[in-house]
């Protein structure tokens, strides 16, 4: 089977599939040249990072699998039901055989039986099931390809508050994407459903994605004209696109400058998209630029694949889980997936912040082993009192050239170093784009191992649309690989999540969390003892002032006045690197962090040992919890940080 998060399939782009059952016979040709070039203009743009999520239902969506295996494009095959009563539900025998073929195909990556919707009477089952394959295809997938007639039933303006009574058809999942799944599903079915932990929130602001809608008559429309949602009618197969998120910009060569320079004004940060609305789709299959999260998902992607050829990456090691815990009931190809992705992650994220930061900084211990790395923060910093030192130097000794040179190279150094690799690589925002998708891959691994069918993407950085936002939709993909490997743990294993999840978490909170306390109060102690050195320093020098007219002899009372003026005059720019490095690493605020992380999953490891094995439903629960808590706390630490630029300070 192929995978979806091995390279170069690390971060997939899923685009999912609703449709019409009943395709109008003499329509049929144009819908299949609309989907062929649909699929073969988002294959041309996206590259092997496109997968296919579909129901493989009759009509529409076993059209747009057997086109997609004949471009060769990845499959997430998905049954909203156990597959033996969906495939009861198929018109004909021919429709089942299809079904059964392409379950089986050998590009299909991923197969996901949804499990059966609780406290549902049996005339509604199948509604339910049904909608709550709509949910998911409306959550989980970056396109909606939606082949429809363009009609609605049941539209949200003419129900006047009502709920909708046809559920999980073409038209449903049109409009949960569009208006929000707010008066568009049963409550019911959501907190039923073992998928979701409940509705968005009301102001949610983060972006559904695109839908591509192919136009498709029904056999029951008796070949009446589709119309879309001006009242125009269209032709069978004309490709429409809507989208609520904002298009990349015109590329310019020099973006990354005016970025940097102009901070305020970033061309590459998110705009506020304009109020969506339907257009045809000139272009084939697909509109001038798609929107610039899938960009910067596709970047990421080729950089974690880069980072999964290296050595570092390719040892048998991993932080999250050891080889030798995966036992055979965790033995998931999914799991392993979620972990190799995981592990590459944190290790791009690992490298890029030792590029910054280093091994070591000031305030926090020698390392006992291991060589020693110094980040630009260091280097940054120490050109600050390095080019004060050399600017003293030139007005106190003679005006000597060579000193004015190393102040101009201290001052134009570390500028260049920021402005042409630090700012136009985007080290920080890479370093906390990582660091934000492995601590996302770390709570869906533990959820998956754990048999908590949760998505990480509906419960993480739900409030952000700017250059965070894209993060929650690279995780749609991810996310599926952990739904499929939950749906089959039926009995979540709790000494794994403890010692490997819960406990593990708390060591290392306890033990950063010192150290971060630690490192704060000894840059605290340095930095006085700079503020008072200026001041004995100040007096000291008065005091030789005044003694200059005395027996002193002349030539030594100047060299100890010049020496104490340089290092007067260098004092305050020691105290500020001082105040440099507590601001670039945080340390107050990470110690801070890491206290309230600490708490929680102390809280945690205190519950947990109330809970017994059989307390499978209390465990799913908690466990449920713990992410969410954790997801939310490292999104807090996300957002802060980005107003925390390494950068050159001097000037």
């Amino acid at each position: 089977m192929v995978s979806l998060t091995e390279p170069p399939f690390v971060l997939p782009i899923v685009v999912g599939v609703t449709g019409h059952r009943d395709i109008l016979p003499a329509s049929l040709l144009a819908v299949q040249n609309g989907v062929r070039a649909t699929l073969a203009a988002l294959r041309a743009n996206l590259g092997p990072s496109l997968v296919l999520m579909t129901a493989l239902a009759e009509g529409a969506d076993q059209l747009v699998a057997e086109i997609a295996r004949e471009l060769d494009i990845r499959m997430i095959a998905v049954s909203p039901m156990p597959l033996e009563l969906y495939r009861r539900t198929m018109d004909t025998a021919e429709g089942a055989a299809a079904l059964d073929r392409l379950w089986n195909d050998d590009l299909v990556a991923e197969r996901l039986e949804l499990p059966l919707v609780g406290a549902c009477e049996p005339a509604q089952q199948d509604a339910a099931q049904y909608e709550q394959l709509s949910l998911l295809l409306s959550r989980q997938s970056h396109i909606l390809l939606a082949l429809w007639n363009g009609y609605d039933a049941e539209p949200r303006a003419g129900r006047a508050g009502l709920e909708r009574r046809t559920r999980g058809g073409s038209s449903h999942v049109v409009a949960m994407r569009q208006m929000g799944e707010r008066g568009e599903v049963m409550p019911a079915t959501i907190w039923n459903s073992k998928l979701f932990s409940g509705l968005p929130p009301r102001l949610e602001i983060a972006r559904s994605g695109p839908i591509l809608h192919v136009v498709t008559p029904r056999l029951r429309d008796r070949g009446g004209a589709c119309q879309d949602a001006e009242g125009k009618p269209r032709a069978p197969g004309t490709l429409l696109w809507w989208s609520d998120m904002p298009p990349r910009g015109p590329h310019r060569r020099w973006r990354w400058l005016h970025d940097l320079l102009w901070p305020e004004q970033p061309e590459t940060v998110y705009a506020h998209a304009k109020a969506p609305s339907w257009r045809v789709v000139i272009a084939a299959g697909l509109p001038a630029e798609l929107p610039v999260a899938f960009h910067h998902i596709r970047e990421a992607a080729e950089r974690l694949a880069r980072r999964a050829a290296t050595d570092a990456a390719k040892s048998g090691n991993s932080y999250l889980c050891p080889e030798q815990d995966l036992r055979t009931a965790r033995d998931l190809p999914a799991l392993r997936r979620l972990r190799h992705l995981f592990d590459i992650a944190d290790a791009d994220a690992s490298h890029i912040q030792n590029r910054l930061f280093g091994t070591w900084l000031p305030g926090l211990p020698w390392p006992k082993r291991g060589k020693i790395q110094i980040g630009l923060l260091l280097w940054f910093a120490l050109a600050v009192p390095f080019a004060t030192l050399c600017f003293e130097m030139f007005k106190e000794y003679g005006r000597h050239l060579v000193w004015l040179e190393l102040y101009l190279a201290a001052i134009l150094v570390p500028s260049l170093v920021y402005l042409l690799v630090v700012g136009r690589g985007r080290w920080q925002g890479r370093y906390q784009d990582h660091r934000a998708l492995a601590e996302g891959l770390r709570v869906q691994f533990f959820w998956a191992a754990s048999g908590v069918p949760a998505a990480v993407s509906d419960n993480y950085l739900r409030h952000q649309t700017g250059m965070l936002g894209w993060i929650r939709l690279a995780l749609r993909g991810p996310a599926l690989d952990g739904l499929a490997a939950a749906l089959t743990i039926r009995i979540p294993d709790a000494a794994f999540a403890q010692e490997r999840w819960i406990k593990d978490q708390l060591a290392y909170f306890k033990r950063q969390g010192d150290l971060q306390e630690a490192a704060s109060v000894t840059l605290q102690r340095l930095t006085r003892i700079a503020v008072v050195s200026l001041i004995l320093i100040a007096i000291i020098l008065l005091v030789l002032q005044q003694a200059s007219d005395s027996s002193v002899p002349s030539s030594l009372t100047e060299r100890a006045i010049g020496l104490l003026s340089v290092t007067l005059g260098t004092m305050p720019a020691v105290a500020a690197f001082f105040v440099i490095i507590a601001e670039g690493s945080a340390y107050d605020e990470q110690a801070h962090a890491y206290a309230q992380a600490h708490d929680v999953f102390a809280e945690a490891e205190r519950q947990s040992r109330r809970l017994g094995p059989d307390d499978a439903d209390e465990w799913r629960e908690l466990l449920l919890a713990l992410g969410q808590e954790a997801l939310t706390e490292n999104a807090a630490w996300i957002h802060a940080h980005r107003g925390r630029p390494v950068a050159n300070k001097v000037g």
